[in-house]
This record gives structure tokens, sequence and C-alpha cells, in this order.
């Protein structure tokens, strides 16, 4: 199956997100042969809900890692750029360095839209508002899409903008 040229950039802030929030989005795309990559702020290290029996908390950020990894085989991601910026602390890191490295993606990618967290970081998230506000930019040509909840309560699928 040939490539789609430009295809999809995913820019998340931890490992999971990309299998609770676009995991539907990501696999449709990569079965459809469009070239997805993906781009994971942090390891995901402090808010974790469990871990296998025996391992460390120090330990979490090698599992996490690992776990997207296989994340990443099961969509089928062409690339995945894991970065190192704490998990819980993104808001906090330098926002024109990550906003930087992002758009170095970007021009190196050329995808046809980038996909992440909304504003409110899809239920207030910090680290999700903080990496979707680093998406942005003045002169920007690729559509940032991404998720937003409805307010109305009657509603509660999603829906893309730009």
């Amino acid at each position: 199956m040939e490539e789609q040229k430009g295809g999809l950039l995913v820019v998340l802030a931890h490992p999971d997100d990309e299998s609770m929030g676009t995991g539907g989005l990501i696999l449709r795309h990569t079965r459809a042969g469009v070239a997805t990559h993906l781009i994971c702020a942090t390891y995901g290290e402090a808010g974790w809900m469990g871990k296998p029996p025996g391992a460390k908390k120090e330990n979490l950020p090698e599992i996490r890692a690992k776990e997207l990894e296989e994340a990443a085989s099961a969509l089928a991601l062409n690339r995945v750029e894991l970065w190192d910026y704490p998990d819980g602390g993104v808001s906090q890191s330098d926002s024109q360095e990550i906003t930087q490295r992002i758009w170095e993606e970007i021009s190196k990618l050329r995808p046809r839209a980038v996909v992440g967290w909304g504003p409110d970081g899809g239920y207030g998230h910090p680290d999700h508002s903080s990496t979707a506000r680093r998406c942005r930019w003045p002169r920007a040509t690729t559509p940032c899409l991404y998720s937003r909840r409805r307010r109305s309560m009657s509603s509660s699928s999603s829906t893309r903008t730009r």
C-alpha cells in the first residue's frame, strides 16, 4: 500500500494518550496507508495507575516506554519521538524549546495535519493543555486538529475543529 505524502503528526503528553485519546484516529489512518508519526513529550512517569508485580517507581519510565513501543506497534505508527520532559511539569518546562522542537518535526515531516489535545487538555490535565499550546504557531499553514468535549450533557461525542 502506498503511503500518502504529508501524513499525520500526533503530538501528545504521555504514553497511553495515543491509545486512549487518539487510538481510533491513528489506526484508521495507518490502515489507510497514511504515514503517521507520534511525539510524546514525557515518559509519563508520575501519573500511572498501576505497575507490574514487583516493579519499582524508579522503573516506571522504562516500563511506560516499553508500553508505548508496544502500542506504537499495535497502531502501526511509522515513528515515535519520546521526549524527556517531566511528567506533570510540561507547563513549567521551556515552552519556547518545546515549541521549537515540535515545529522542527513539522518542518521535517510536512504533515497534512497535526493532531493533539485541545486547549482544555481533554479533561483539564495541565500537561495535555500545555502540549496543545506548544503546537500553535502564528504562521502555521498546517491545520492543528483536536478533540473538544462538547459542553452539552446530551452529547458525548467529540468534534474535530481547526
